[in-house]
Protein backbone atom coordinates (compact mmCIF):
# COMPACT_ATOMS: atom_id res chain seq x y z
CA UNK A 1 0.00 0.00 0.00
CA UNK A 2 2.72 2.42 1.02
CA UNK A 3 4.90 1.46 -1.95
CA UNK A 4 2.09 2.27 -4.43
CA UNK A 5 1.65 5.77 -3.02
CA UNK A 6 5.40 6.33 -3.19
CA UNK A 7 5.46 5.21 -6.82
CA UNK A 8 2.58 7.58 -7.65
CA UNK A 9 4.41 10.43 -5.92
CA UNK A 10 7.59 9.83 -7.96
CA UNK A 11 5.68 9.50 -11.22
CA UNK A 12 3.88 12.82 -10.59
CA UNK A 13 7.17 14.47 -9.67
CA UNK A 14 8.86 13.24 -12.85
CA UNK A 15 5.94 14.38 -15.00
CA UNK A 16 6.09 17.87 -13.50
CA UNK A 17 9.85 18.04 -13.94
CA UNK A 18 9.74 17.18 -17.65
CA UNK A 19 11.33 19.70 -19.95
CA UNK A 20 8.95 20.52 -22.74
CA UNK A 21 10.54 23.30 -24.78
CA UNK A 22 13.79 23.29 -26.70
CA UNK A 23 14.54 26.71 -25.20
CA UNK A 24 14.47 25.28 -21.67
CA UNK A 25 16.60 22.31 -22.71
CA UNK A 26 19.20 24.63 -24.26
CA UNK A 27 19.30 26.89 -21.21
CA UNK A 28 19.74 23.96 -18.84
CA UNK A 29 22.41 22.32 -20.98
CA UNK A 30 24.27 25.65 -21.30
CA UNK A 31 24.19 26.12 -17.52
CA UNK A 32 25.48 22.61 -16.95
CA UNK A 33 28.23 23.04 -19.54
CA UNK A 34 29.26 26.39 -18.03
CA UNK A 35 28.93 25.68 -14.34
CA UNK A 36 30.30 22.15 -14.14
CA UNK A 37 33.91 23.03 -15.13
CA UNK A 38 33.71 26.17 -12.99
CA UNK A 39 32.60 24.12 -9.99
CA UNK A 40 35.36 21.56 -10.52
CA UNK A 41 38.01 24.29 -10.73
CA UNK A 42 36.60 25.98 -7.62
CA UNK A 43 36.83 22.78 -5.60
CA UNK A 44 40.33 22.06 -6.90
CA UNK A 45 41.54 25.59 -6.08
CA UNK A 46 39.97 25.50 -2.63
CA UNK A 47 41.57 22.15 -1.78
CA UNK A 48 44.98 23.27 -3.07
CA UNK A 49 44.86 26.55 -1.14
CA UNK A 50 43.59 24.87 2.03
CA UNK A 51 46.35 22.22 1.97
CA UNK A 52 48.99 24.91 1.40
CA UNK A 53 47.59 27.02 4.21
CA UNK A 54 47.55 24.08 6.62
CA UNK A 55 51.15 23.23 5.69
CA UNK A 56 52.30 26.81 6.32
CA UNK A 57 50.43 27.02 9.63
CA UNK A 58 51.95 23.73 10.73
CA UNK A 59 55.47 24.85 9.80
CA UNK A 60 55.02 28.18 11.59
CA UNK A 61 53.59 26.49 14.70
CA UNK A 62 56.52 24.09 14.88
CA UNK A 63 58.92 27.00 14.49
CA UNK A 64 57.23 28.97 17.30
CA UNK A 65 57.21 25.95 19.63
CA UNK A 66 60.88 25.20 19.01
CA UNK A 67 61.79 28.87 19.53
CA UNK A 68 59.85 28.97 22.80
CA UNK A 69 61.48 25.73 23.97
CA UNK A 70 64.91 27.17 23.18
CA UNK A 71 64.15 30.42 25.02
CA UNK A 72 62.76 28.55 28.04
CA UNK A 73 65.85 26.34 28.15
CA UNK A 74 68.07 29.43 28.06
CA UNK A 75 65.98 31.12 30.76
CA UNK A 76 66.13 28.14 33.11
CA UNK A 77 69.84 27.62 32.45
CA UNK A 78 70.44 31.24 33.46
CA UNK A 79 68.36 30.71 36.62
CA UNK A 80 70.05 27.44 37.59
CA UNK A 81 71.77 27.24 41.04
CA UNK A 82 75.22 27.21 39.45
CA UNK A 83 74.64 30.66 37.97
CA UNK A 84 72.83 32.28 40.92
CA UNK A 85 75.98 32.80 42.96
CA UNK A 86 77.41 35.11 40.32
CA UNK A 87 74.67 37.76 40.44
CA UNK A 88 72.92 39.77 43.11
CA UNK A 89 69.39 38.81 44.01
CA UNK A 90 66.90 41.56 44.72
CA UNK A 91 66.07 41.88 48.39
CA UNK A 92 69.13 40.04 49.67
CA UNK A 93 71.82 41.84 51.62
CA UNK A 94 75.06 39.91 51.11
Amino acid sequence: MHIKSLERFWSKLVKKAEIHTIRTKLIISFLIMALLPFSIMTLFSYNTYFRGLMYRVSEYSQEVVSRMARELDEYFLDRSPAHQGTGLLLGSAD
